[in-house]
């Protein structure tokens, strides 16, 4: 019988259970998509084609993402402007700690200029 599809198989499907247990693991555990693919010999493409046609990968893509996230945030310094800005984080403590750290540079550079003027 003929192959009725072009072009190559696609390098991820949802029956390669494994892979993407292990990518999901990966991504939940800390690591970003890209490194996670990479260890299993993949590009971003085909993880991120069968995001886009699959909604149950989509789906547990989405919460390993998040989850790492919060993985990698644990360890952060929160109440600190860089926390917010390099971290994105947006906790209670750093939104703050961000838009004082702000309005000290913006009265510091008011100030500067008033004086030197």
């Amino acid at each position: 019988m003929l192959n009725t599809r072009r072009g190559r198989p696609p390098l991820l499907t949802m029956d390669d259970e494994e892979r993407i247990t292990q990518l999901l693991e990966a991504v939940a555990g800390g690591t970003g998509v890209k490194a996670a693919a990479a260890e299993l010999g993949l590009s971003l493409s085909p993880v991120y084609r069968l995001r886009r046609q699959n909604r149950r990968f989509r789906d547990a893509l989405t919460v390993a993402v998040r989850a790492g996230r919060s993985t990698r945030m644990q360890p952060v310094k929160h109440g600190t402007e860089s926390t917010y800005v390099n971290r994105g984080c947006r906790c209670e403590r750093c939104v703050p700690a961000a838009a004082a750290a702000r309005a000290g540079r913006k009265q510091g550079a008011r100030g500067g200029r008033e004086s030197s003027g």
